[in-house]
């Protein structure tokens, strides 16, 4: 995997909004307070494909890349497959447990394929709430998105006798 997190806690990394953007100074006055961070936010419901654009007024991370979030609201017993695909950007996915704007990163993917740019987690409903981030791998790269959501029920556990 090329992009890895140096600040590791038991797998999980948390996400604020320092890490998007360096929290603003507060407007002089007489000046229009600052806006909040803008992302789409929109509920992903599974067999959607999700076509979007990841621009550059998107809000940015600490290493120069924009990214967008998206909402997800599990059912329990499901597993969720989240494939980002871009032709124009190297795609880069984050799943975490929380709002867009407060959240703890679970899980991240660059580069699935062998051969490709595209991005994919797959990963059990524990959570009521996640956030999903499209990412690029490369700073300052934007450009046109899709994002599937499936979703299959996980098998039964088998009893023990």
């Amino acid at each position: 995997m090329k992009k890895m997190m140096s600040s590791l806690m038991t797998g999980q990394l948390a996400l604020t909004l320092a890490i998007l953007t360096s929290a603003p100074a507060l407007p002089a006055m007489g000046q229009e307070p600052l806006a909040s961070l803008t992302y789409s936010g929109n509920e992903l419901a599974p067999g959607t494909e999700h076509i979007g654009e990841l621009a550059d007024y998107h809000p940015q991370m600490s290493d120069g890349t924009h990214a967008d979030c998206f909402q997800l609201r599990p059912q329990p017993g499901m597993e969720y497959t989240l494939t980002l695909r871009s032709e124009v950007f190297d795609s880069f996915l984050l799943v975490g447990v929380g709002t867009c704007d407060d959240v703890l990163i679970q899980f991240e993917n660059d580069d699935f394929e062998e051969e490709g740019l595209d991005a994919q987690l797959v990963f059990a409903a524990e959570y009521d709430l996640y956030s999903v981030y499209v990412n690029t791998y490369n700073p300052g790269s934007t450009g046109a998105y899709t994002l599937l959501v499936e979703a299959r029920l996980l098998p039964l556990a088998a009893a023990e006798e």
